[in-house]
């Protein structure tokens, strides 16, 4: 049986913590365009852009958070009561658009409004 890998190092500084970033990079140049910090980063989870400029992304403390492509500056985010590891995902009903992530112990959906995100299920 072959070793588990987890897509990069993961180590926990206990001075610092487990601080992470989600980051506009340049895929050309390498250059970073933005940079969005978190307190506590989340190693398992993704991050997922829409056609509409939206990008989501989740942090291990337990927020999902929609940012600004252009930007990186954070237009919304929810706390939804448990611990991220998992990516958010985006699918239609009826022709509305919702986002939809998991957490430790619940799935919480939301649908798309042109005035910001309700919570439509927890």
């Amino acid at each position: 049986m072959g070793e588990p890998y987890y897509g990069g190092d993961f180590r926990r500084d206990l001075k610092v913590g487990t601080p992470g970033a989600i980051r506009a990079i340049y895929s050309f140049t390498g250059e970073i365009h933005w940079s969005f910090e978190l307190e506590v980063g989340s190693p398992a989870a993704g991050v997922l852009g829409t056609a509409g400029g939206i990008v989501f992304a989740a942090s291990d403390e337990g927020y999902l958070i929609a940012l600004d492509s252009k930007t990186g500056n954070a237009l919304w985010k929810y706390q939804t009561g448990d611990k991220i590891r998992s990516s958010p995902i985006s699918y239609s009903i009826d022709g509305q658009q919702r986002i939809a992530i998991s957490t430790s112990s619940s799935l919480v959906t939301f649908g798309l409004k042109s005035n910001g995100l309700v919570v439509i299920g927890h």
